[in-house]
Parts: C-alpha cells; structure tokens; sequence
C-alpha cells in the first residue's frame, strides 16, 4: 500500500527535473545563431541542437523503462509515467520552443550590457578561466576528483535498505502517533506480525495441530509472542500469527524470517503438513529488498553498457564512452555514500530535518542510478561533443577542450543548478520516504555536473590529448555513423548556396578532398571537380589504393568521418560520409580485377543515378554505359593510367575539372 501511494509522488519528483534539461540546449544555439544575425535561427538551432535534444531524451526513456529489470510493477510504472514526461518535453523543444524562437526573432536577446557580454568571446567567461585551471595540471586533477569521490562512496557499504515504517514519519503526524504508541504499549514488532501458513488437509486434529505447531515456532528466538494459531473455517488451513521483537525495519526481524523460512522443511515433515510459507508485511518487504537488491547488478550493467554503446558511436571514440561511464560510477557511489551519512549515519541530520535516522526506501539506488544515468549521458553528450567539433576543425586536442568547454558551460551548469534546485526542494518538508531519494538525486546531479562533468572530463581529455578521439580500424568501418550535432546542416546549407550560383544542376562536386588511412596519412589529397547528371568522369590514378579509395568515397562506400575525410563530397545532393547509405541506395560500385565480369552492367535498377566503375570494360559492356548515360545516370571511371593523377569529366553541360589541385597522391603511395 505505501509503495502505491507514494509511487505517483516519485515519478513526479523523477519527471519535474529531467524536461527542464531537454529544451536548454535548442535554446543556448537558437540565441547563438541570432547573434550571428542569421534569419532562419530558429530553423537551423532546431536541427543542429534538436538533434541532441532527441538523443538526451531518448536516453533518459530508456533509462527510466529499464527500471523494469526490477521486476517490481510499482518501479515500473513510475519509470514508465517519468518517460513520458520526458517524451512529451522532447516533442515540446522540437515543436513549441522553435516556434516561440521564430515568432520573438531577437527579442529573446537580452538587452544593455547583458547583450555585450553576451557577444564577448567564449575564452573570457568563467567557464573558460575554470577549464583552463583544472586542466593546468590534468593528472593533478583526476586524482583529487577520484579521490574525494572514492571516499564520499565509503558509507555506501553500510547502506540498509527497507520498505519503512510509519516509525519513520516525521515526529507528530498521525501515523508516528500510531505507530509509537503501539510500539509502547504492545511492543515494537505489533505493528508489522509475521503469519506462517501451512497446508493441514490430512490433519484429524487441526485445533491441536496448530496449538503444537504455534508453540513450536513462539520459541524461536526473536519471536516475542504468538497472536494466534488456528486453522481456517473448513481446516484446510493453519495460520500462526507472530509478533517479532523487533520493529519491521530492525536487521533483526529479516534475520528472524530467514530463520522462519529455513524452519519450514523441519515444520512440513515433523507436523506432516505441506506448502510451509512465512508472509505477512515483514516478509513482503524484506522480499522486496532482495529482489531490488538483486536486479540493481543486472540494471547497473545495462546502464552502463548502454551509455559505452551510444557513446562509443556518437562520438567514434574508445576513450570517450569509458570515462564517461567510469564518472558516473563514481557520482552513482558519491550520491549513495552522501546519502547513507546523513540518513543513515545522522551527519547533518538536524540541517535536512531527517527526525530518525534508519535504513533508506529499497528501491532508492536503482531509481537514483536510472534518473543519474539519463542526466550524466545528457551532460557528457552536450560538453563533449562541442571539444569534438572544435578537435574536428582546429586539430588541436587541449585548445579543442578548453574552447569546446568554454562554449558549452554555461548551458550545463544553468541546467544543472535547475535540476539540483528542483531535487532539493523536496528534502526539507518531504514526506520520509521521499526526502532520501530527493537528496540522493540533488547531490548525485551536483556530483555528476560540477565534479565529474566539468572538472574531471576536461583534465581526462586533455591527459589524454589525441588518443581520446581513437577508434580501431575494424571497428571504424562497423560503426554507424551519427549525427547528433547537425553537423550536416552547415554543409548542406553551403552547398545549396554554391548550387544557386551554377549554371546547371551538379551531380557530384568534390572541393579540396582529401582522404586519410588508417595511419592519418593522406592517401588522395585536394580532389576538386563536378559532373553533371548524366556526365561522364575519368580518374587517371597509377596507385590502385589511391584510385579505389576516391571511386569508393565517392559511390558512399568507404567507412569514415570527419577525420577520415576532409573537404567538401557531395554526391546526389547528399554529404559525405554523413549520408553515405542514402548514396549507396542509388548508385551501383563495379570493381574488376583487371577486367569487369561479363555480365556487369547487364542490369542497372532504375533508382541508380550513379555507377562507379574501376577496371576494363569489354564493347558490350561499352554499349551498356552508353545507353546509361542517355539515361541520365552519372558515370565515374578509374583508370590505372598516366604518370600524374588526373581527373577528366566529360558528357554533361556542367561537367568540368579544375586541374589545380586534382586528386593529387603524395610520392611515399605511389607504389599502391
């Protein structure tokens, strides 16, 4: 009953904090692109930050429906109403915010010398001369951070957890009335008895049946007194009623149903009864601890798992997703060690109005855990992935941090003082199964966004330099690739104004391209040309591997990012490597070694608009090409030919080279 009571409370106190993060970020870029006096603001915030918007949110439901490995229906449904909360402020930052930004245009600017500090450089703001502190020293940092956490995890060993009593309400209400005094009057275990059933059909005496069987288990120790012993109306029931020593949350009572439990074979076979069970409330919530306490390793690992996947592929990092889910290990055990002093130790206690000290509501770590993982990912996402851009563009690991930091802190910390403010509200005057999950979560968020996020992240990323953007080969090519940042949409818009400038629609433009190997060494550098729908281009390159990278890269088939790729690849309109599956749909990748086989190009579907083809073709195969390119499909060639690497476009009214940087190969691959 008092898990269905306050269940509806705690999906509140969950779902009042997590929407206030998601619109944040749309909000910070939509005020970003005003400043930079661009009118459809609103429109590229929205696809830039909505991005990450929908990746937090996502993140935070499945976090909150995972509460489900619990197998508690009560936890469930609280996961499932606080996901929906945060669904609906998903769909509220996509639609209603944008279109609030749209309609007030740069009235949402604040004014005087709000708005000139506003437009000052990222580098003079706190947040930049803070980045710059922490990761002066970087190793110095970490093992402070790392330290101080460790050791504010320690009281977590002693943590107890329980389905509370009324014996810890808050001193005059009601129900700690009740309660106290019929601990005094009767003893502190009346108002939880323990009841051990047992099936008696075959007994001849039933009455005298459970009267042994009652004075059997009422000398047990722990067993204060036997309330009743009696079998049901028809005797095929026996029920013993017992009255522990203990108050329902004493360690006592748990050990006394254990005992209980562990006396049910002896029970059956001396009385020659069956199906021996011990219930009763006691019984019901130190079940309920158990099963809480057994499903948070399962949850733990689900968690963190997921947050090592998601981020392993939002970022294409090794490094990234590890720290990310080691700080919220850490800030998980700051949040329960903090937790267990005050409630459990009595530090404090006076200051947060805790009235008894005791053990915490069983399902509290795991609630933490989901609601904590939701925000960290949000968190590690928002300010990691500005250092990404900013590695991206300058190539320099430290200044991408500190730039990348500068830019992004403001918006966490405004974030994270909202979601700290929101949890603490609930601490002083809250009911007392609800204060130790709103203290938990208050300082579990503080822990996770001021000590792990932003002080801790930043010293890991500069320690590690270059190496924390790493990613194996093999797993390169096999990881999707995910844009959450909108990086896209700046290349698209781009080349949508370079194709108004044209005479005549263009259906590749490739614009300083280089491509790197595995090594970071470029293997085609500075590719410039366009072709036309329906044009024809040749690609003379002696270097197979050279050749076949450009042919690959341009039909979509060559794993990478930004890393891999640099300058500008548009084919069909769509960019690459972002968009490279929707490319692959529409174009066909012939490779021959050295000749095509015979039935290449015998048949081409009609949603190919592109055919890349690498080897000799036969006259049949010739024919095929041409009736292709009366079609309308763009044909690219490569040719082992010449002593330069050379490009030739051919076929098409817009199809043209520039020869002034075309698809140049450094001396050291020119043996392929």
């Amino acid at each position: 009953e008092a898990q269905r009571e306050h269940a509806p409370n705690e999906a509140q106190d969950e779902a009042q904090g997590d929407p206030q993060d998601e619109p944040r970020p749309a909000v910070a870029t939509d005020a970003d692109w005003l400043r930079g006096h661009v009118e459809e603001a609103a429109a590229r915030a929205n696809a830039t930050a909505g991005s990450s918007v929908v990746f937090a949110g996502v993140t935070v439901i499945i976090a909150l429906c995972g509460l489900f490995v619990a197998g508690l229906p009560f936890l469930t449904l609280m996961g499932v109403a606080a996901a929906a909360t945060v669904a609906v402020a998903v769909v509220v930052a996509l639609t209603l915010i944008p279109a609030l930004a749209g309609a007030l245009g740069k009235r949402l600017l604040p004014k005087g010398r709000a708005r000139r500090l506003l437009m000052h450089t990222s580098l003079d703001t706190m947040g930049a001369r803070w980045v710059k502190a922490v990761t002066k020293l970087p190793a110095l940092t970490i093992a402070i951070v790392v330290a101080g956490l460790v050791a504010l995890t320690i009281p977590a060993k002693d943590m107890q957890l329980a389905l509370p009593d009324n014996g810890m309400a808050d001193v005059g209400a009601p129900q700690r009335v009740t309660f106290d005094l019929i601990a005094e009057e009767f003893g502190p275990g009346a108002s939880a008895p323990l009841v051990v059933t047992a099936d008696i059909i075959r007994s001849t005496d039933p009455l005298g049946l459970m009267e042994a069987i009652g004075e059997d288990l009422g000398n047990l120790p722990g067993v204060e007194r036997v309330v009743i012993a009696t079998p049901n109306r028809t005797a095929s029931l026996g029920v013993v009623v017992l009255q522990p020593e203990t108050a329902q949350s004493d360690p006592a009572t748990a050990d006394l149903v254990q005992l209980l439990r562990s006396e049910a074979p002896r029970i059956a076979e001396q009385y020659d009864v069956s199906d021996v069970y011990v219930t009763g409330q006691n019984a019901i919530g130190i079940d309920v601890v158990e099963k809480t306490g057994a499903a948070m390793l399962p949850f733990g690992i689900v968690v963190v798992g997921l947050s090592l996947l998601l981020l392993g592929i939002v970022f294409r990092s090794v490094w990234v997703p590890v720290k990310a889910a080691l700080g919220y290990v850490l800030s998980v055990g700051g949040a329960l060690g903090a937790t267990w002093a005050v409630f459990g130790y009595g530090w404090g206690a006076e200051l947060f109005n805790v009235q008894k000290v005791g053990p915490v509501i069983s399902f509290f770590p795991i609630i933490l855990m989901g609601v904590l993982f939701g925000l960290a990912m949000d968190y590690e996402v928002f300010l990691v992935s500005r250092m990404r851009e900013d590695f991206v563009h300058s190539g320099d690991a430290k200044k991408a941090v500190i730039t990348g930091f500068a830019a992004s802190a403001r918006v966490v910390t405004t974030a994270a003082v909202i979601m700290v403010a929101v949890f603490a509200f609930f601490v002083p005057g809250a009911d007392s199964l609800v204060k130790p999950i709103a203290f938990g979560l208050a300082v579990g968020v503080a822990l996770d966004a001021f000590v792990v996020r932003m002080t801790l992240v930043p010293a890991v990323m500069v320690l590690l330099g270059r190496h924390a953007w790493w990613l194996p080969a093999w797993l390169e090519r096999r990881t999707p690739h995910l844009d959450i940042e909108g990086e896209s949409l700046v290349h698209h818009l781009d080349h949508r104004a370079w194709s108004l400038t044209q005479p005549a629609p263009v259906a590749i433009r490739a614009d300083g391209l280089t491509i790197h190997d595995d090594d970071g060494s470029p293997l085609v550098e500075g590719a410039t040309f366009t072709a036309a729908p329906g044009g024809y281009v040749t690609i003379e390159n002696p270097d197979d591997v050279a050749r076949r990278a450009l042919l690959a890269a341009v039909a979509g088939r060559l794993a990478g990012d930004n890393r891999t790729f640099d300058g500008e690849l548009f084919v069909l309109d769509y960019f690459l490597p972002d968009e490279a599956v929707a490319v692959r749909r529409r174009s066909q990748l012939l490779l021959g070694s050295p000749a095509l086989p015979p039935e290449a190009l015998a048949k081409v579907p009609k949603s190919v608009q592109l055919v890349v083809i690498d080897g000799e073709l036969n006259v049949i195969q010739e024919q095929r090409l041409a009736r292709l390119l009366e079609r309308g499909v763009t044909v690219v060639v490569g040719k082992r030919g010449g002593t330069d690497p050379s490009v030739e476009a051919a076929g098409g009214t817009d199809a043209r080279a520039d020869g002034s940087g075309v698809a140049d190969t450094h001396a050291q691959h020119a043996d392929g």
